[in-house]
């Protein structure tokens, strides 16, 4: 059986250099595997420096859409303000179509969060949303319509606990199936990757391990690398999260 794998690393802005992230996904490159940036557009008021372009264009890196400002304090798309919402995605759009020059077809929500009027501006604008969700996820910032209540009731019922791995909605949502973080031991951060990639090669589906370059220290970095290695012995194909929206992979 066949999984789809796609490697997400956020938070690339204009403090982002080339050495960080070739340090983290040369590797990857170098093995056949794709990586998708969400990068900020605007943080601190600067745009991308011109490393981290640079980079991302040497190894055709996707491109997505990471919120606008992106402050550490608090989730900027939770907010219910739609002037602010709107002007961020369509500036924020037009930042990386003038530096990438491609539009970005997929957002990923800062602090994994984003309000239900910021749902509605980010399917007017035909974005794809990139988040982590339970069922009470679901049911608090979903909009209503958007919601399949039967679906999500039988699924709770057969497990409480259960977290979807793929998005119960017809619009296109994806859900993060593993990650590297210092919040976890590099031990555990690699066998529940590599738990992951299993869960998706038995069930034909998409695998998505989400980083953020700034969070690797040596320990971490090869326990990712170690799983990059693994990865490139199983039964995968590589592809970034806009290929998945422009396939109908989801």
């Amino acid at each position: 059986m066949t999984a789809y794998l796609a490697l997400c690393d956020d938070d690339s802005s204009w403090k982002t250099t080339e050495d960080m992230l070739s340090r983290v996904h040369d590797h990857a490159v170098n093995n056949g595997f794709k990586v998708s940036f969400g990068v900020v557009p605007c943080m601190e008021q600067k745009k991308p420096n011109n490393e981290a372009v640079r980079y991302i264009k040497s190894i055709k890196g996707d491109v997505l859409l990471h919120g606008f400002n992106h402050p550490e304090d608090y989730p900027e798309f939770r907010t219910n303000n739609v002037k602010f919402i709107d002007y961020a995605i369509s500036e924020g759009l037009n930042i990386l179509k003038k530096e990438f020059g491609k539009v970005p077809t997929v957002f990923v929500c800062p602090h994994e969060d984003c309000s239900k009027q910021a749902w509605d501006l980010l399917k007017r604008y035909d974005l794809a949303i990139c988040r982590t969700v339970s069922f009470f996820g679901w049911v608090r910032r979903t909009p209503i319509r958007d919601l399949p209540i039967k679906e999500l009731l039988q699924n709770v019922v057969r497990n409480p606990r259960f977290v979807y791995k793929r998005s119960p909605i017809n619009y296109p949502v994806f859900q993060i199936s593993a990650g590297f973080s210092t919040l976890r031991s590099p031990d555990i951060e690699l066998k529940n990757a590599k738990k992951a990639l299993d869960y998706a090669i038995s069930n034909d589906t998409l695998c998505q391990i989400v980083m953020h370059y700034w969070e690797f220290n040596d320990a971490l970095l090869k326990a990712y690398h170690d799983f990059i290695d693994y990865a490139a012995t199983c039964d995968v194909v590589p592809v970034t999260l806009s290929e998945c929206v422009e396939k109908e992979l989801l």
